[in-house]
C-alpha cells in the first residue's frame, strides 16, 4: 500500500464546482460524507471513494470535465489505499 497525498483542497474545490454546475444537494450531501469524522483514515477513504464514484456515475454527464478530472484525481488518491476504485 502505498501513501496518498493530502488531497482534501482539490476534492473541497471539486464539491464546489459540483454544487455550482446546479447539483446543490448532491454537493452537501458529498461534502457532509466527506468530511465527517472517522475513527481510522481508510475508513474516510472509503466514504470518500463511495462518495465521489456515486457522484461521477450520477452526475458524469452535467459536470464541467475539469470537475470530472479533479473528481477522478481524488479516487486515484483513495486507490493507493483501496485499489477497487481504481
Amino acid at each position: 500500500m502505498s501513501a496518498g497525498t493530502d488531497f482534501t483542497g482539490m476534492l473541497k474545490q471539486a464539491l464546489a464546482e459540483v454544487k455550482a454546475a446546479g447539483h446543490v444537494r448532491a454537493a452537501e450531501d458529498a461534502t457532509s460524507l466527506c468530511f465527517a469524522a472517522y475513527t481510522t483514515s481508510s475508513e474516510w477513504l472509503g466514504a470518500v471513494g463511495e462518495t465521489v464514484s456515486a457522484l461521477l456515475r450520477d452526475h458524469r454527464g452535467s459536470l464541467p470535465e475539469t470537475t470530472r478530472q479533479k473528481l477522478r484525481y481524488c479516487l486515484d488518491e483513495v486507490a493507493k489505499v483501496w485499489p477497487k476504485y481504481r
